[in-house]
């Protein structure tokens, strides 16, 4: 008789909400499990607290009933098929670096606790029976995200402190607010936290991995490397009136992240002098405006993800070319990196590049250089990584500019990378089970 009884409850009972934080009043790392069990003619609404040990294991705490507790003799009859359900739930499936080669790394999958050796270079982490809870409460997205952060010890951005991640978030929360999410994923046709919303979708990124973040799904990405990147240079080029202006843009275009990430790095660097500098032509700007052994130039940044760069890029240059003055003060650099589509395409890179060369006696007299980089997270996390690919100096341009200069502006800025590296544009997308 016991033995049909547990069946039958094990067949009742369903997980409706997950919540991370400190229920205990202890500041612990714990989650709270919500759903209801229905037996017979009664519902009985649950709540259940539980806590991750150093095993792996979940560890069952506290229950609550509503209306009543269920009339059930013994009590682990509905304990353990709650907490067994409820660890199926929040079990993550983990890639990580194994042996580096020459451009490449072994890349590791489980879904049980990652070693402690390979944690520091676990790229992803992600619950995928978790989105079958159906959270639409948008309202809530970033106390969600917050409560992550602080109390979910899955949840993880590497190279970054807590500290900079909360800052970050603090700057994140302002400039994409949860009805702005929300609004990307009503577009697409989704009501929910954790609803398939494919990266073909505008405004993917980031309103993918704000959502699926508040809902308890996303870990590790290195998205949220980028999204920490975006924070943290927001916070740091607070002294600049302009920036009030280029937040505006920031939901708007998502060519200003790079933007934004590479004013802040070149500000730390100490050659950023102007943030959307006036060209002298109208209301026109430049993006940035740098000096650097003397020498000022204008930098416009540019984001191509099409997969014609090259036609792009001249419609581009001579568009600029007509916001500038005809009187130039300084030289001006058109800069820009290649958004992936899709995996990344070093090939397809790679022929861009050699592509520029026939470019030469096309760029306009006005623009003195052309400079091409690419950027990417990499296995050891931080902040993101850039690289130069090449310099096309304009051999007609009215203002020369020194070689060297541009060496040093746009080097790459680290010394070491650990593979595997995720450029940008490529971040995971994990759909619905």
């Amino acid at each position: 008789m016991k033995k049909n009884k547990q069946k039958i409850i094990k067949g009742n009972f369903v997980i409706n909400e997950i919540n991370f934080g400190s229920f205990l009043g202890d500041g612990g790392n714990q989650v709270e499990v919500k759903g209801e069990l229905k037996l017979k003619l009664i519902t009985h609404k649950f709540r259940m607290v539980i806590s991750l040990l150093e095993s792996g294991d979940w560890k069952f705490h506290e229950m609550g009933w509503r209306p009543k507790a269920p009339n059930i003799e013994n009590k682990l009859d509905v304990i353990k098929p709650i907490l067994d359900k409820s660890a199926q739930v929040l079990k993550t499936t983990n890639m990580w670096s194994g042996e580096q080669f020459d451009k490449s790394a072994e890349i590791i999958m489980n879904q049980i606790k990652v070693p402690k050796n390979a944690e520091s270079t676990n790229a992803i982490s992600f619950r995928a029976a978790i989105l079958n809870l159906k959270n639409s409460n948008w309202n809530s997205m970033w106390g969600l995200i917050d409560n992550r952060v602080k109390h979910d010890s899955f949840f993880k951005v590497h190279g970054f402190s807590k500290e900079e991640i909360i800052l970050a978030i603090d700057f994140l929360r302002k400039i994409f607010p949860s009805d702005w999410v929300k609004s990307k994923y009503k577009k697409g046709g989704v009501l929910h936290l954790g609803d398939d919303f494919p990266p073909e979708s505008k405004d993917w990124f980031p309103a993918y991995h704000f959502a699926r973040t508040a809902n308890g799904s996303i870990c590790i990405d290195p998205g949220w490397n980028y999204l920490i990147e975006i924070g943290l240079s927001i916070s740091e080029l607070q002294s600049f009136p302009e920036l009030k202006r280029l937040l505006n843009e920031l939901v708007r275009s998502p060519g200003t992240r790079h933007h934004l990430c590479l004013a802040a790095e070149l500000f730390k660097r100490g050659y950023l002098v102007g943030l959307e500098p006036m060209t002298g032509s109208g209301s026109a700007t430049n993006d940035l405006l740098v000096k650097i052994n003397k020498s000022g130039y204008g930098i416009e940044v540019k984001e191509f993800s099409s997969k014609y760069p090259i036609k792009v890029l001249k419609k581009e240059l001579l568009d600029k070319a007509g916001k500038l003055p005809n009187k130039l003060t300084h030289p001006t650099i058109f800069h820009i990196v290649l958004i992936e589509d899709g995996n990344p395409d070093p090939k397809r890179e790679q022929d861009f590049l050699d592509s520029l060369d026939s470019l030469i006696n096309e760029i306009p007299v006005k623009i003195s250089a052309v400079v091409v980089g690419t950027r990417f997270v990499d296995a050891s996390g931080g902040r993101i990584k850039r690289d130069l690919g090449k310099i096309v100096i304009n051999p007609h341009a009215i203002l020369p500019v020194d070689n060297s200069d541009l060496e040093e502006l746009f080097k790459r800025n680290y010394t070491e990378c650990l593979y595997p590296i995720h450029s940008i544009g490529t971040f995971f997308y994990f759909g619905n089970s």
